[in-house]
């Protein structure tokens, strides 16, 4: 049984979307909406803290995005550096063979 009051799941669902669509913009956006979420004037103090709650998980999940195409690419460097590596140990082992 799901309750939502005083809003309705429309309200919250599209709330949750509104906060998503953020997640692409930059960091400092982000930490924009932060700030501007602790002065909202209009707001009561819950409001406020559930607002600014949502931006920092916002914010977490830009982070987690960006940590993980990070985490990609130190991959893929890694398993370049270990080829590059093998590569100049068969053509030392060559030119060792040589002499």
């Amino acid at each position: 049984m799901e309750h939502y009051a005083p809003q309705t799941r429309k309200d919250v669902e599209a709330k949750i979307e509104a906060e998503l669509s953020t997640v692409n913009q930059g960091r400092r956006e982000i930490l924009k909406l932060i700030f501007e979420s602790l002065h909202l004037a209009d707001f009561s103090d819950t409001a406020r803290l559930q607002t600014t709650i949502a931006r920092f998980a916002t914010l977490l999940v830009s982070l987690s995005i960006q940590a993980h195409r990070i985490q990609r690419w130190m991959v893929i460097l890694t398993v370049v550096i270990a080829v590059m590596t093998l590569a100049l140990l068969v053509l030392t082992g060559i030119m060792l063979a040589k002499m």
